[in-house]
């Protein structure tokens, strides 16, 4: 019985990070179409963004939702506090390539993401500090071999 729990634990976690990587990459790809230039996305992916349901508001409130409760412990979440700087470093490339998908760029987006990821990175633990180097083992003492015994001295003459 434990060799059966054992693999259906296996088998629900790799099937649940496969789940996870196929949304994972549905909602970049449906990113993608919307942010590429048409003439660079193929015609089968264009509806892709509309299957599954990349709009901003929808992938906002996740996001958002992530970072509040990442907010509650950032020393503890520092992927979430990467994904952030992430996100504001994208929101400013975005906005400042709008001119290439036709459209005009926004100055608020580009503020709010520099501010953000000026925050983050002033406040991230530990930032800017080198960390300790490693403090080497003490060298062993070197081994000194005993001094040698020397053979005993007699007073007696030697015998030739």
């Amino acid at each position: 019985m434990s060799l059966v729990l054992h693999t259906l634990r296996a088998v629900r976690r790799a099937g649940l990070s496969l789940v996870m990587f196929v949304i994972g990459l549905a909602l970049i790809g449906g990113a993608l179409t919307v942010l590429l230039p048409g003439a660079l996305v193929p015609d089968t992916f264009r509806p892709l963004d509309h299957y599954v349901g990349t709009e901003g508001s929808v992938v906002g409130a996740v996001f958002g939702l992530g970072l509040v409760w990442a907010a509650v412990n950032p020393a503890g979440n520092r992927l979430w506090v990467h994904l952030a700087m992430l996100y504001s470093v994208l929101l400013m490339v975005r906005e400042l390539t709008n001119p290439s998908n036709g459209r005009s760029v926004s100055l608020a987006p580009i503020v709010f993401g520099g501010a953000s990821l000026l925050l983050l990175l002033t406040l991230y633990p530990g930032f800017g500090q080198r960390k300790p180097a490693p403090a080497a083992p003490p060298l062993p003492a070197p081994q000194v071999p005993p001094p040698a015994e020397a053979p005993p001295v007699s007073d007696s003459p030697r015998p030739s």
